[in-house]
Order: C-alpha cells, then structure tokens, then sequence
C-alpha cells in the first residue's frame, strides 16, 4: 500500500474521526508500532499535559498493541489523561495509512528504532516527525531540515509545541521530508517493510 496524505473529507477519515471520538479542532500525536517497553512510549504520555495546558484541544494516539499496553492504559489513569490519550489497539496493515492523515505529528520516542520504518511511512505521508536523535536515523531525519529531533524530555515537549504551533516551518520540513524518503530505494524500503511486518 502506497502512503500518502488522505484528504479529511475522505470516507474512512471520517469515520475513523468519529469512532475516536477526535474533532476537527484537535490536534492529534501519532505513535504508531508495537506497544513494548523499548518503544518509551511512556515518555511521549508524561509530556501530555504540558502539552494539554498550552493546547487543550491535543490528543495522543496510540495505535497498535504489545504487552506494555496495559502499564501505559494504568498510567494514564493515574495522570488524568484517559480523554486525551486514544489506544486503538492493532489495526490492519491496510488501514495503518489513514492514521497517518489523522495525525498532525508523528513521534518516535525510541531509542533503539532499528529499522525507522514508521518514521519512513509517516514522512511519505507528508505528516511531520519528532524523533530520538540515533545514527539510525541520521540519514532520514535532519534536525530542523526533514524532521525535528530531541534527546531529553524538555527537548521533547518543545520539539512537539514548536512541530503543533509553528505551522510555517512545520510545513517546510514537511516538504523536504516527503523528498528525502522518494529518494530512498523503493525496493530496499519494500524488503524491510515485508520483514518488520512479517515479524
């Protein structure tokens, strides 16, 4: 399945919006992967509501599942999030583009992302990237060229309000972005998708 940027107006948007209960005026978070402890998804909940206090309107969406589901589901109870953080669950590999198009930002919060797949797919789908500053990605995300990286979590939290509030420049990085990963080796990219996805 090609990735690409789905017009809001698009059928399966529109229902996907109104089966999670996500508005027009809110701005969406994406983690998209296996929900597992390496994936320090926990560290993109705790900078919620920050997030939340400069934008009421922000919601973080998880889509896919793992065994650390139910410790993050706990965690967000405990931080009065459950409104504002949306687990999916695993959905098909054929719907996985449409979460893409929902998403105003897509982030990566792990440190040991081998493959960068997901921040491959997002970039395809002209949605912004804030990733963990690895040399696994140094070739695909540029700070403040093709994406924004961070390393702590104040880096974090800035990286997602200057990615949700500065549209101009979000929209540039898009841009270049979307050149860097046509640019890749479509077969190469295809191989590591059949694998990962295999897996």
């Amino acid at each position: 399945m090609a990735f690409q940027q789905y017009d809001k107006n698009h059928p399966k948007i529109i229902a996907l919006l109104d089966k999670y209960q996500i508005t027009p005026n809110d701005q969406v978070i994406l983690s998209l992967g296996r929900v597992s402890q390496e994936k320090s998804i926990d560290l993109i909940i705790n900078q919620m509501d920050t997030l939340i206090r400069s934008n009421p309107n922000t919601k973080l969406l998880i889509v896919g599942d793992g065994p650390y589901r139910h410790k993050l589901e706990k965690l967000c109870t405990s931080l009065n999030l459950n409104e504002h953080v949306i687990f999916t669950g695993q959905v098909p590999f054929d719907q996985v583009s449409y979460f893409y198009s929902i998403a105003n930002v897509f982030v990566s919060a792990s440190k040991t992302e081998t493959q960068g797949l997901t921040i491959m797919e997002a970039m395809a789908s002209e949605v912004p990237v804030v990733v963990y500053d690895d040399l696994n990605v140094k070739d695909i995300v540029i700070n403040d060229v093709s994406g924004r990286l961070f390393t702590t979590e104040e880096e974090l939290t800035h990286q997602l309000q200057d990615c949700l509030s500065n549209t101009l420049k979000t929209n540039t990085l898009k841009k270049e972005a979307l050149v860097i990963v046509q640019s890749l080796s479509k077969e190469t990219y295809a191989k590591n998708a059949e694998h990962v996805y295999n897996q």
